[in-house]
């Protein structure tokens, strides 16, 4: 495998994450512009597996149990409070937070504290894969399953971070090792097939959200389980495809890798200050109707929006603050 390693950063795992907060920005910009049109299916083939891959990766690095438990409450769980009250005072100006239902993208903490602490026991059930896939299938026919606690997703994703969850090193290397024809054909084939379902409408960009079941999306239980037992498919090939492809070199850029979860998170509000500068200058209607433009202020916005929170100075301040955070609320480790 051609990977360069030091202080055991896996580069190629590193490299795989910049690409991929790179395209949660940017989904998220167009998103927060428009959900129709030609950006639709930009986002349907963003959104089909960008989640998926984040989450099969974070699945490979909870292996070790201590670290799961251990640091599941600072990394997740207190980020999680903290980002998404703030999200929900700022943006539904009110001053009772409901922690218990997920503002915008920050049910994936939630969803990521839930994962660490219990793979391990989970892990021990024999056929934990088909099952998780079984009971994520299944979820989808209930109206109760929604946002409440990130139930939906917590489940849906669960098969996800398993597969990461049980990814030794010998079967990254095994995947590697195909031709990078291979890979390629993996990732256009599910993108390929990706675009057929939103465009006749089989699998709109809702589908991917997994938040309402399959009646709210105007369709039947068995349609819906066999929509989304297809499109994850769809999307663990294409992430297998893209950890083939994946260089394991070390660039420029590759230390970002490192710094995700903070741009993650940072990256909502300057998202939503990036909509109300739109607003503001009154450009929105413009920018909403020429996918062009939209193209022409999305993709300068997201690089710099990566840029910024990614900064050294922006993660010592974040690890800082829940390092304080931490020592306040947690008690220490005997």
């Amino acid at each position: 495998m051609d990977r360069d390693i030091q202080n055991g950063r896996k580069y190629e795992f590193d490299n795989y994450k910049v690409l991929l907060i790179i395209l949660v920005v940017f989904g998220h910009i167009l998103e927060i512009f428009t959900m129709r049109g030609d950006a639709e299916c930009i986002r349907a083939l963003i959104y089909s597996f960008h989640m998926p891959a984040f989450i099969f990766i974070s699945g490979y690095f909870s292996r070790n149990i201590q670290s799961a438990y251990g640091r599941a409450l600072k990394n997740c769980l207190l980020p999680f409070l903290v980002f998404n009250g703030i999200w929900l005072v700022l943006n539904l100006r009110t001053g009772f937070v409901d922690v218990f239902m997920p503002a915008y993208q920050f049910w994936y903490l939630l969803s990521l504290y839930i994962w660490r602490i219990t793979a391990p026991s989970i892990s021990r059930l024999r056929f934990a894969v088909p099952l998780t896939l079984f009971i994520s299938l299944y979820i989808g026919c209930f109206h109760e399953a929604d946002r409440f606690f990130s139930i939906s997703r917590t489940f849906v994703y669960y098969p996800f971070f398993l597969l990461g969850y049980y990814m030794t090193e010998k079967t990254v290397k095994r995947i590697r090792s195909f031709s990078r024809l291979a890979g390629a054909g993996a990732v256009c084939a599910g993108l390929a097939l990706t675009l057929w379902l939103n465009i006749s409408g089989r699998a709109p960009v809702k589908t991917y959200e997994n938040l309402q079941c399959y009646h709210c999306s105007g369709i039947g239980n068995l349609e819906g389980i066999g929509i989304r037992l297809l499109t994850g498919i769809v999307a663990a090939v294409i992430l297998l495809g893209l950890l083939n492809l994946m260089s394991g070199r070390r660039f420029f850029f590759t230390s970002l890798g490192e710094r995700t979860v903070v741009v993650y998170l940072l990256s909502a509000f300057f998202v939503r200050f990036l909509r109300s500068a739109a607003d503001r200058l009154g450009v929105t209607a413009d920018i909403q109707s020429q996918i062009g433009l939209l193209l022409a202020v999305a993709i300068p916005a997201t690089l710099l929006i990566v840029y910024i929170c990614s900064r050294k100075w922006v993660v010592r301040l974040y690890q800082r603050f829940f390092d304080g955070l931490a020592r306040v609320l947690l008690k220490s480790e005997s």
